[in-house]
């Protein structure tokens, strides 16, 4: 009878264990489920982040382009304000009406720069 007891027991045991495989397997699987669902959402936002970010790399390039070009307008007005300084220094007399010329086409440069929070270094 005692072999029967214990067999018995062992059969329950058994099948107490499987029970508990399963069950264990079950909250597993629904774990794993919630971790890849979550994947899902972050790959979204990642997608959603790189889309935002290319956008933001496309514009600051083409404003970089502009500023370039903006800046290499200043530039070439600055270098035909020298060649006039050069030209019309070798002139012995400078007419007052020419350097006032000169002086409001370097205040226009340079309102230009101040409003632009940028710095030139003058040679």
């Amino acid at each position: 009878m005692a072999k029967l007891k214990s067999s018995k027991t062992k059969k329950v045991q058994k099948k107490k264990t499987e029970n508990y495989d399963k069950v264990l397997l079950e909250r597993m699987h629904d774990d794993i489920k919630l971790i890849a669902e979550g994947q899902v959402g972050i790959q979204r936002q990642l997608d959603a982040l790189t889309d935002r970010v290319c956008g933001f790399e496309d514009d600051t390039k083409s404003n970089f382009k502009l500023f370039f070009e903006h800046l290499s307008r200043i530039e070439d007005e600055i270098m035909e304000i020298k060649d006039d300084l050069k030209n019309n220094y070798e002139r012995k007399g400078w007419d007052k009406k020419w350097r006032e010329v000169i002086e409001k086409r370097l205040e226009k440069i340079e309102k230009i720069l101040v409003n632009k929070n940028m710095k030139i270094k003058v040679a």
